[in-house]
């Protein structure tokens, strides 16, 4: 399978809106992601969420901060704009004024999807199918290939990166890793003992500097699946401890083990793209129709 890169970066002609900062208001914090911290705000009368971000986001020395930073938010920004998909997360524009580097996009009432598989909330089967195929529509058409290039990947897919909107359907969003093969190399270093271990492929433990593929990421989706069949975080125990997570997985050659109340058409998809194989794991076109079959099937109650 082809390794996931980024097309040519669009530039402002490429229908990217450039948003004055004085059309901006902004409210309170709503959470942080990869880089960045993302507030509610408002814009021209409609309410949005915007994500800030700043110098203290990057873990490296930055040599031209004010350059990387411009060219951080066009990068993330263009991506949205390339996918426009319905269960991706819509792009409004950005700010590139001077200490005020925004992204501004729909705001996602409902929170991240994982905070909702954590609460006490009651869910259905039918509903827990509904977030999966959801999901897997984001990042389905993240992976497609483009005119400019061949497929994407986010490059830190979580349960925390898929956000529900007003009618509780999932939106894949923060694509600020969502990199070229020379910088997911450079990100593992980051990413490196932080909770986003437990979902990376084995072959990406195996080798924390090679790049991240398609196939990987279908793993990495497994994990989400299981996350929510079970409604607990995978690999609680250990989820900070790269080398608990390198012997269970690399060494022992274990999974976590499916709720044995699970749908079973949903359990045979995550053990599909949990495979230690990434040549037996399925694209995510066939993902996506694997789970509208299951929901077809599951009854609504």
């Amino acid at each position: 399978m082809a390794t996931g890169t980024r097309g040519p970066v669009c530039t402002p002609s490429d229908a990217v809106t450039f948003i004055d900062n004085k059309d901006i208001s902004v409210k309170e914090e709503i959470g942080k992601g990869t880089f960045g911290t993302v507030y509610v705000a408002n814009y021209k009368g409609r309410q949005v969420a915007v994500k800030k971000l700043g110098f203290e986001d990057y873990p490296w020395r930055l040599p031209e901060p004010a350059r990387v930073l411009r060219e951080s938010v066009l990068e993330e920004a263009a991506i949205m704009q390339q996918i426009q998909a319905e269960n991706v997360v819509r792009l409004i524009g950005v700010c590139l004024e001077p200490a005020n580097y925004i992204i501004v996009m729909e705001f996602m009432p409902k929170g991240s999807l994982l905070n909702l598989l954590l609460s006490n909330t009651p869910l259905s089967w039918a509903q827990l199918l509904q977030f999966s195929t959801d999901a897997a529509r984001g990042l389905c058409a993240l992976h497609r290939p483009t005119e400019s290039g061949p497929p994407r990947v986010h490059g830190n897919l979580t349960t925390s990166t898929y956000l529900l909107d007003a009618n509780m359907r999932v939106k894949l969003s923060d694509f600020c890793t969502t990199k070229t093969k020379t910088s997911v190399k450079r990100y593992s270093k980051f990413r490196r003992g932080r909770s986003t271990v437990a979902y990376v492929a084995p072959e990406n433990l195996r080798d924390i500097n090679a790049p991240l593929t398609p196939a990987a990421e279908v793993f990495s989706f497994g994990i989400v699946l299981w996350e929510i069949a079970s409604r607990k975080l995978a690999h609680e125990a250990i989820r900070y401890k790269e080398n608990e997570i390198h012997k269970f997985v690399l060494e022992q050659k274990r999974k976590e083990e499916i709720p044995a109340n699970c749908n079973s058409s949903l359990a045979a998809i995550i053990d599909k793209c949990r495979s230690f194989e990434d040549t037996r794991r399925p694209e995510m076109a066939e993902v996506v129709k694997l789970l509208e079959n299951a929901e077809r099937n599951c009854p609504s109650s």
